[in-house]
């Protein structure tokens, strides 16, 4: 018995040695498995697909399934400071030039000598941009530097401007002409041609002085060129020499050419002298169908800013007479003024040559002077017929305008109360006589012009 004893145990003492080598092989393989399928593998590789990059990882590591792997894939962008010169096709550098990365605001531009320096990214598209070349686009690709040559753009130099002599291109042109088109002329509250040229022109000043809508502007040309004559330019509207520009509303007007020097204003010898402004309204010409349109905006002026003026504490305390009121003229005076202007216009052209264009223009203005401002009504038709296959051309133009001014008292903002000190009676005498004369001698003036 004790034998059998002896020789079941050695037999169980076999098995579990036998179970225990058996478990731990089975754990080294699966610790072999696990560190295989969880080794990283780097790989650096550009411009390839997915399928690729398994296969390459099946190739490095055997072991693991490539359907299994988790990828990381990462994109770098590296931003790289280029630099380069934009130049013309005589190789003459050109500044001022506009480099904007397509699709944003990031940019810059040439400087005197056409260079230019900016931070990109790989893939992003630099554009290049200048009045009078055209536009041109390339895409960086790691360059350390990138140079252009812009061209001009044919269509502007072939863009026609209109001159004493008739019409030309700016290719042609040799004297000192700038056109000005409406798309370019200023905006807002405007009620006087020359408005629309306000800053466009170098050299061109016009200002107007005071708050009153009547009172003319003030149109100097290259400065003053002459003493006791008519300093202001010449002013053409669509052909008609001596045209007053007040016939013209501002929402007719197509186009402005000014001509500077002596060989432009040639034609119109000593009258344009201190220059010409040529004005050409709007026609139906390039409308292929007929339109109706209507423009029109209210419009509000005050005075932003104003002297300063005594207090009547300060006024008596100075020597001027007590006569028992505490009143600010300038606020008697002065007002908000509102403004309203509509334009209606119709336009068209037919395939036989007629173009035409009416409108109906109303503007109701008012000037931060009290008493001041005008209602004008001005209505314009403009009819061309070509014919003989476009070598004659016909052309009427009617235009009807009618103002109603409100002059108000010109002097109210600076005819000043006078105040003696001979006694308060002797100064209301004085000042109410002085007052009555003025008046009398603006109303004979109004009443002779």
């Amino acid at each position: 018995m004790n034998n059998n004893l002896i020789l079941w145990e050695t037999k169980m003492n076999l098995k579990m040695r036998s179970s225990i080598i058996m478990l731990l092989i089975l754990l080294f393989v699966s610790n072999v498995s696990s560190y295989s399928q969880n080794t990283k593998i780097t790989l650096d590789q550009n411009d390839v697909s997915i399928n690729s990059v398994l296969k390459d990882i099946n190739n490095k590591n055997k072991s693991s399934n490539p359907s299994e792997v988790d990828l990381l894939i990462t994109k770098t962008n590296s931003q790289q400071i280029i630099t380069g010169v934009v130049i013309d096709k005589n190789g003459t550098p050109i500044p001022g030039v506009n480099v904007i990365i397509k699709g944003t605001t990031q940019g810059t531009s040439t400087d005197f000598d056409g260079n230019y320096q900016i931070t990109v990214n790989t893939g992003d598209i630099l554009v290049f941009s200048n009045i009078g070349f055209v536009t041109q686009e390339i895409t960086y690709s790691n360059q350390t530097s990138v140079n252009v040559t812009l061209v001009e753009d044919s269509a502007l130099l072939d863009e026609v401007v209109v001159i004493g002599y008739g019409t030309t291109t700016k290719e042609e042109i040799t004297s000192a002409v700038t056109t000005v088109k409406a798309e370019d002329f200023n905006q807002g509250s405007i009620n006087n041609p020359t408005q629309l040229l306000q800053g466009k022109v170098a050299g061109l000043n016009i200002a107007k002085s005071g708050g009153d809508p009547n009172q003319p502007f003030s149109v100097r040309l290259r400065g003053l060129s002459t003493f006791g004559a008519n300093s202001e330019p010449l002013i053409v509207i669509d052909g008609i020499v001596g045209g007053s520009i007040n016939t013209v509303d501002p929402s007719d007007i197509l186009s402005m050419n000014v001509l500077k020097d002596a060989s432009a204003a040639a034609i119109y010898g000593t009258r344009g002298s201190s220059g010409v402004i040529i004005i050409t309204t709007k026609s139906g010409a390039g409308s292929s169908k007929a339109t109706l349109e209507y423009n029109g905006y209210v419009a509000i002026e005050s005075i932003s800013n104003t002297i300063n003026i005594a207090s009547r504490e300060q006024f008596l305390a100075n020597g001027g007479a007590d006569l028992g009121a505490n009143t600010n003229w300038l606020d008697e005076v002065s007002t908000d003024a509102f403004s309203s202007v509509h334009n209606l216009s119709f336009s068209n052209s037919t395939q036989d040559g007629l173009n035409y264009r009416a409108s109906i223009n109303y503007r109701d203005v008012e000037g931060v002077l009290d008493g001041t401002g005008f209602d004008q009504f001005n209505a314009r038709i403009n009819v061309s017929q070509q014919l003989l296959d476009d070598k004659l051309k016909l052309t009427a133009i009617l235009s009807v305008t009618d103002r109603d001014s409100n002059i108000g008292f010109a002097q109210a903002l600076f005819l000043p109360l006078l105040f003696l000190k001979i006694g308060q009676q002797v100064s209301w005498v004085v000042t109410l006589i002085y007052m009555v004369v003025i008046l009398r001698l603006e109303f004979k003036m109004y009443s002779i012009q």
